[in-house]
């Protein structure tokens, strides 16, 4: 309708016929309902819209994905479903607040819809994830991806661009997963495709992009099925232990490491390189490793009693989400008492990323370890952060030779170098230095040159069962 001024308002009509003088007579009301109009306008970007960065929201995505399939099933173009997640956002919300969290996904909301066409559609699917949809309209897969190669590259620069809030800068990356498609499919097909394949780039070290395909798809489906099997084992105590002798430079036996190893009925033989990880993923670990302390110790009960072997320590790999557990010393302090056994003999591998999360609090509970008697080695030294700070600062007892430089100390210079570094820094503040992954003569005459004392590795001893030890 128009008003005097000429401005146009929504408006709804309502009239009644009456008679009057016998004559039919209309009598009409118009109402102005441009409020009404304002609320639902208010209730649909409620619904459809994220109310921090106006882009549209989880349900809108939906629809709008919905309907470029559909409009898309006589070209047969192909799409992109993109899914953006930024990395390692949680700990600028819980250092810095969420407002400050909350101004840097609006910022970064506005540096990507620059990134894209007005056709396309970008969105905040939640928390720190986005989802942008981009018709390449191109048939050809090959030229597809590449068109969206690039688009994904553009997405990882300008995250990686500095934010500037209240005078403070912060640097972001982001893992992104692609999902291609030409034909029909859901929604929630098309996330947990893009959803797989980000992971997949969370896995690899995140800052990078990956596109779905089948062989991701069989991969993933490994890991539930090993994840499920795993949980069914430790349960049912179907992981056995296996021992590695650790020996002096006199080729005596001075312990044994504890390792893991699951022979699977439906599964078969499943390499500790590959359920140690799920098992670290999915939180299985702290179940895991309680398990291995317990046998551990109840093999060192087992032990007292005889001769030879009453003297051997036993090495266990401690994790970092084990380690970090409000109740993790104090579990194997009540181990220790449940089989009163020697707290020495037990030697607890850590590596230097657990000095890293919290280096106070991975002090305390190194000193209280200790103080039960335990002995603290520093696992795969030489690949972490190797600080000589904490060195100084942490009571440990072992410094152990990332197998990675023993594997080539023969041939390598520069293993050479480092190996002959990390054995003068354990003399000079006195910590045992122990080579693992020695795996022939040359290496352990290559060792014993350079002074190193103990050794681990098949050239000495292979896994073992406790019978055949």
């Amino acid at each position: 309708m128009l008003r005097k001024d000429k401005t146009t308002f929504p408006a709804i009509i309502r009239g009644k016929n009456i008679t009057l003088n016998n004559e039919v007579i209309r009598i009409s009301a118009i109402i102005d309902i441009t409020k009404i109009k304002e609320k639902e306008r208010e209730i649909s970007k409620l619904a459809f819209y994220d109310s921090l960065t106006s882009l549209p929201n989880r349900t809108l995505l939906k629809i709008k994905t919905e309907e470029l399939i559909s409009n898309n099933k006589r070209n047969l173009d192909y799409c992109a479903f993109i899914f953006i997640d930024l990395d390692h956002f949680k700990t600028i919300n819980d250092t810095k607040g969420h407002l400050t969290g909350d101004i840097i996904l609006t910022q970064c909301a506005k540096r990507l819809e620059k990134l894209i066409k007005r056709e396309d559609i970008i969105g905040r699917f939640g928390g720190d994830e986005f989802i942008i949809l981009i018709n390449t309209h191109n048939k050809n897969n090959i030229e597809a991806k590449e068109i969206i190669k690039k688009i994904a590259k553009k997405i990882l620069n300008t995250i990686k661009e500095i934010f500037t809030i209240n005078d403070e800068q912060f640097q972001l990356s982001a893992s992104i997963g692609i999902a291609m498609f030409n034909k029909e499919i859901s929604f929630h097909e098309l996330l947990r495709r893009a959803d797989t394949a980000m992971y997949s780039v969370k896995d690899k070290g995140r800052d990078d992009f990956c596109f779905f395909n089948s062989k991701l798809q069989e991969t993933i489906e490994r890991k539930a099925i090993v994840l499920q099997r795993l949980r069914k084992a430790i349960h049912a105590e179907k992981i056995d232990i296996y021992f590695q002798k650790q020996v002096n430079s006199n080729n005596k036996t001075i312990g044994v490491e504890a390792l893991a190893r699951w022979n699977d009925k439906k599964l078969g033989l499943v390499s500790p390189s590959e359920f140690i990880p799920i098992a670290e993923e999915s939180g299985l670990i702290i179940k895991f490793g309680y398990y291995l302390i317990e046998k551990a110790a109840k093999v060192l009960y087992e032990w007292k009693e005889d001769i030879i072997k009453k003297y051997w320590r036993i090495s266990i790999n401690v994790s970092l989400t084990q380690f970090q557990r409000d109740d993790f010393e104090y579990l194997i302090k009540n181990t220790i008492l449940k089989y009163n056994i020697n707290a020495n003999l037990l030697r607890l591998e850590i590596t230097e990323s657990i000095l890293l999360e919290n280096a106070d609090r991975a002090l305390k509970k190194i000193d209280y370890l200790k103080s039960l008697g335990l002995t603290i080695s520093i696992d795969d030294f030489g690949t972490g952060y190797s600080s000589l700070a904490y060195l100084k600062k942490i009571p440990i007892d072992e410094l152990k030779i990332d197998k990675s430089f023993i594997n080539s100390i023969d041939t390598d210079k520069s293993d050479e170098t480092i190996v002959s570094a990390i054995l003068e820094i354990g003399n000079q503040f006195g910590f045992e230095v122990i080579a693992e992954g020695v795996e022939n003569i040359e290496i352990y005459n290559k060792l014993l040159s350079l002074g190193c004392k103990y050794f681990q590795g098949y050239y000495f001893a292979k896994p073992q069962k406790k019978e055949e030890l």
